[in-house]
């Protein structure tokens, strides 16, 4: 595994029951800097942009100016990650668990 563990495309699925669109992240690490260029799953253009910084043993990374409740990433293993509280719509706010494309999603319990 590099350094640069996120780097990379990623698809995300809300763990909402009635979940829309899945989230797609195209995410560029650069040492502890992140990255990411966000669309939706149906949309053909990135939608916005986000930054971050990469935690020091690498396996999590902390959004800027996203609330702290549901701004950490953490990584699950080398295709997985999850951000906890990520989908707000609605409530309670949802998780979003990414897996590289390709890469079967992980089975909420």
């Amino acid at each position: 595994m590099t350094v640069e563990r996120f780097s990379g495309l990623w698809i995300g699925e809300s763990m909402r029951p009635d979940a829309g669109p899945a989230l797609v992240w195209r995410v560029r690490q650069s040492g502890a800097s992140i990255f990411i260029y966000p669309r939706l799953e149906s949309d053909q253009h990135d939608t916005g942009y986000f930054s971050g910084s990469v935690s020091g043993d690498g396996n999590s990374f902390t959004l800027n100016n996203v609330p702290p409740d549901r701004g950490v990433a953490r990584s699950i293993d080398d295709d997985h990650f999850f951000v906890a509280g990520f989908d707000d719509t609605g409530a309670p706010p949802h998780d979003v668990v990414f897996s590289r494309p390709g890469v079967p999603e992980l089975t909420a319990r």
